[in-house]
């Protein structure tokens, strides 16, 4: 999948849950993107809320970044993710870094899960 913007990664986020990956992780990832907002991932036992604005709970880990930075990294672009972001200070993260290595969960975005082939129809033979 293709995410635009910070905006859509969020979005998409929010929409699959993750509650496997992160079944045993509790804490709050708040994200400052430069020009275009906050956002929070809570999760509690792999149980996610994503949250835009005011954060809704302390955050453990916060992660800063420049639009650009931020999708390119959550696209994994040129072999991007969490560390090499913070290793090129292209992103800066604050808290507790243990917990903020646990994005990479979410970081880069895993492709979606194809769904089950369930077309009744049936292929042409030529």
């Amino acid at each position: 999948m293709e995410i635009p913007s910070a905006r859509a990664f969020f979005e998409e986020v929010a929409r699959r849950g993750f509650e496997r990956r992160l079944r045993n992780v509790s804490g709050a990832w708040q994200f400052d993107i430069e020009g275009e907002g906050t956002w929070q991932i809570a999760v509690d036992a792999g149980q996610i809320k994503v949250s835009e604005g005011n954060p809704a709970a302390t955050p453990t880990t916060t992660v800063r970044a420049a639009p650009a930075e931020f999708v390119r990294m959550v696209r994994g672009e040129d072999n991007e993710n969490l560390i090499t972001a913070f290793m090129r200070a292209a992103i800066e993260v604050e808290g507790d870094l243990a917990f903020g290595q646990r994005l990479q969960a979410l970081i880069p975005l895993p492709e979606a899960p194809q769904a089950a082939n369930l077309s009744t129809e049936v292929p042409r033979q030529s």
